[in-house]
């Protein structure tokens, strides 16, 4: 009965994180065209195909990206919109007439984003996917230059408060450029944290333009100094303004805001989540010194644009992007180490990687740590620009906390499971009440009952199955 049990509990697990917890893939080869100098006046080919490495039908649609949008009277591909069956290659035709819209001397980057129509149903489905890129370059004199005129923001900022930015800036050259407000947060002398703007502008010669966006991060209070500066999507920056501001404590302090909850109940390992995200202490350091004083913000190489952790005992879950802040790919390595509340070190990993230009990667970890309240999640991200080895460090602390009613909080998924690993072990418990203990007659009763057990768990299979296939329709 005990081994019936198991394969029935392994069976249904199987089914349940096959169902809930797929992960599509379609594959995207070439992902990067570099087509040198192209001249006027003419029509260049390109192809590039899809591959549904899934078993599902996907419908793809072919979208220009909002960076690439000048672009789009020069450049036709097709299909545009197509459905791509499982395994099957669907070879992408691109087209690109110099001759169509305005090209002003300089780097030029088209790029294409196959976006999936993606049907909600029971789970999460992931469909992973790959921009197709064509780079090219139209010869001329190319005299770039984009001027930050203004910079403002509050002096005075509450714990915990937004900030608001407002940067203006006058392309004063002969070429269209493409550009994106940055403000790197400094603490004597070290920036530990950049704002990036939301808005990806495209700004043509002698035209003032004006980002405004906000960002939120949490500050002790002190003084500051804001640094705020233009990048082209060539890498260039502009000149740099900054304002110095103080963070004052709020009517609630942050003391407050910060504390733990050390007398919170016990959690059950493996089936309840508890997520808080605690106090972030970051630094931008080379691996030379820990304040760089030759440290140059148009030098920036690599930047950790967030990190979070979560509890989901015994394991803690890090997510982390990074963003190369370069024209040109940069090698890099990153270690993330997890340290319980006494500061010892429970685990950590290391990955070494290529990073291309202005390219933005995501990684999700699952690290096993044990049974501790409190960890510190520390990622340490090692790469080489000019010959010069940096470091950027950040760090975040999660807490384990009780809910406020003092009861188990449990994720949907969980619920599903314990309930049906309740409701078999009645049903089998039931039957074996039912079933005689006496003689061969016993015997034959208890193999009777168990074949029919079983009978029972291939039809709901089937139908299971059945169902499956039917959702995915």
């Amino acid at each position: 009965m005990i081994r019936k049990l198991f394969v029935m509990l392994f069976v249904f697990v199987c089914f349940f994180l096959s169902f809930v917890c797929s992960v599509f893939a379609i594959g995207v080869s070439p992902a990067f065209f570099d087509a040198g100098v192209l001249e006027m006046n003419r029509t260049y080919e390109y192809y590039a195909y899809l591959n549904n490495e899934d078993s599902t039908v996907h419908n793809i649609t072919l979208l220009i990206t909002p960076r690439a949008a000048y672009l789009e009277q020069c450049a036709l591909f097709f299909p545009k919109q197509f459905e791509i069956k499982p395994g099957e290659i669907k070879d992408i035709k691109i087209l690109l007439n110099t001759s169509s819209c305005e090209l002003t001397p300089g780097n030029h980057q088209l790029i294409i984003l196959p976006e999936v129509a993606a049907k909600s149903n029971v789970g999460v489905n992931t469909v992973s996917l790959s921009s197709i890129s064509v780079q090219f370059l139209i010869e001329g004199e190319v005299t770039p230059m984009l001027v930050l005129e203004d910079f403002n923001m509050p002096a005075k900022l509450e714990f915990g408060e937004e900030f608001y930015f407002s940067l203006t800036a006058k392309n004063t050259g002969n070429v269209r450029v493409g550009a994106i407000p940055f403000v790197n947060i400094k603490k004597h002398g070290v920036v530990i944290h950049t704002a990036k703007g939301t808005t990806e502008a495209l700004i043509e010669p002698g035209i003032t333009r004006k980002f405004e966006f906000s960002h939120n991060y949490p500050l002790k209070s002190g003084e500051y100094v804001a640094s705020a500066f233009v990048r082209y999507f060539d890498g260039q920056v502009t000149n740099i303004k900054d304002v110095s501001f103080n963070v004052i404590k709020s009517s609630i302090s942050e003391e407050v805001k910060n504390e733990g909850g050390d007398d919170s109940i016990s959690i059950a390992p493996g089936f309840f989540e508890t997520i808080n995200i605690g106090e972030v202490d970051d630094v931008f350091i080379t691996e030379e010194e820990f304040v760089s004083e030759n440290y140059r913000d148009n030098d920036m190489g690599i930047v950790i644009v967030d990190l979070e952790a979560f509890i989901v005992a015994p394991s803690v879950s890090v997510l982390f992007s990074f963003e190369n802040m370069n024209d040109s790919d940069i090698n890099y390595s990153f270690s993330v180490a997890i340290f319980d509340s006494n500061g010892r070190m429970v685990t950590d990993i290391k990955e070494d990687s290529t990073i291309r230009a202005f390219e933005l990667k995501k990684v999700n970890k699952v690290m096993y740590a044990g049974l501790d309240k409190t960890y510190a999640v520390e990622v340490d991200l090692i790469y080489d620009v000019g010959g010069t080895k940096k470091t950027v460090q950040r760090r975040v602390i999660v807490k384990a906390h009780s809910s406020p009613t003092g009861l188990f909080a449990y994720t949907s998924s969980t619920g599903i499971f314990v309930v049906v690993l309740i409701f078999i072990s009645l049903y089998l418990f039931n039957k074996r009440k039912m079933v005689p203990h006496r003689g061969k007659k016993s015997l034959d009763a208890v193999l009777n009952k168990y074949s029919n057990i079983e009978r029972n768990i291939s039809a709901a299979e089937d139908s299971i199955h059945r169902l499956k296939k039917k959702i995915r329709r």
